[in-house]
């Protein structure tokens, strides 16, 4: 137990250190996605189809993907061989499963965080657009807290296996992964229609679903001899 707090610790002083530059791509993340959320209100707007279960969606829509990408930004897995800290984290007296688990935690809470002052100012612009509240701020940061935690903990997990026991070429396609599900929930905003409140907390639960299934393997198939051997190569 000992160890897994000590490396939570430790995830928390990295991002603490880097704290400048996590705030910086915070704020990009936020200006990009929500100008792009804004001109998709605007467009609603315009046609007459700013219904409040669409205002909502929209808002969830970049609500998740500001959480999404602060992830990104917090998870740090490939960072262990650039650091030379690899060997040390596996030869601790606990197993690698806990290991990244201890390392995803932080990255994940703080997602949710930064997730929720990026929901914040989102609902603020949106009350500036309207004149009035036409969404529930508690709902909506429940789904984004629902999708960071989710998605977030096993695609933590996926990402945690990709840079630790996969051949670069995987980790690449991985990574590659990543960029291409942000494009196109990006996307998905612009063409999506559906103004049921439920509609995106039920795709989460089933993405959510797949990947925990994914990640769960995973977990399983951790070995520390093959990450010492995959970083030997």
């Amino acid at each position: 137990m000992r160890e897994f707090k000590a490396i939570m610790w430790k995830e928390l002083m990295q991002i603490q250190s880097r704290q400048k530059s996590v705030i910086v791509n915070s704020v990009c993340n936020l200006i990009l996605i929500g100008m792009i959320g804004m001109m998709r209100l605007l467009s609603l707007r315009s046609s007459g189809q700013d219904t409040k279960g669409m205002v909502t969606n929209i808002v969830i829509y970049v609500s998740i993907m500001c959480s999404y990408m602060a992830l990104l930004t917090l998870l740090r897995f490939w960072q262990e061989k650039s650091n030379k800290t690899i060997e040390t984290l596996i030869s601790m007296p606990i197993g690698v499963e806990a290991i990244v688990l201890a390392k995803t935690l932080i990255p994940v809470l703080l997602a949710c965080v930064i997730g929720f002052i990026d929901t914040s100012v989102m609902f603020l612009s949106v009350w500036i657009l309207y004149g009035n509240i036409k969404i529930s701020l508690i709902y909506v940061i429940g789904v984004q807290i629902m999708f960071t935690i989710l998605v977030g903990v096993p695609y933590s997990i996926i990402n945690a296996y990709a840079m630790w026991c996969m051949d670069l070429t995987y980790s690449k396609m991985v990574q590659g992964g990543s960029s291409f599900a942000y494009i196109a929930v990006l996307g998905t905003m612009f063409i999506n229609n559906n103004s049921d409140l439920f509609y995106l907390p039920r795709v989460i639960a089933i993405v959510s679903g797949v990947l925990m299934a994914i990640a769960l393997v995973m977990l399983i198939k951790f070995d520390k001899e093959k990450i010492v051997l995959r970083f030997l190569d």
